[in-house]
């Protein structure tokens, strides 16, 4: 039998599990990650080659300022969400 967790990922590929392991340990809890998760992903989708005061910014313009970013999880977040032919393009 699975845990709640794992059935919880077993959907999401391991890169976006790193990611959301990756949020879990810079202090977001549960219901905050999902929508932080689909924040990054659309600013990652805008913007590929953000750098990571660029994503910061806009992640604080967008409500969460209260959550900046490292680069160990910038580094996850694209992996996780951008396809491999967009990455520093």
């Amino acid at each position: 039998m699975h845990t709640p967790s794992q059935v919880q990922h077993r959907y999401l590929s391991m890169r976006e599990v790193l990611l959301i392991r990756q949020l879990r340990q810079l202090g977001l809890r549960g219901g905050r990650i999902p929508g932080l998760f689909w924040s990054l992903k659309s600013c990652l989708r805008d913007n590929p080659g953000a750098s990571l005061g660029q994503l910061n910014r806009r992640l604080e313009k967008l409500g969460w300022g209260d959550a900046p970013l490292d680069a160990r999880t910038l580094q996850l977040a694209r992996a996780a969400v951008v396809p491999l032919q967009e990455v520093g393009s």
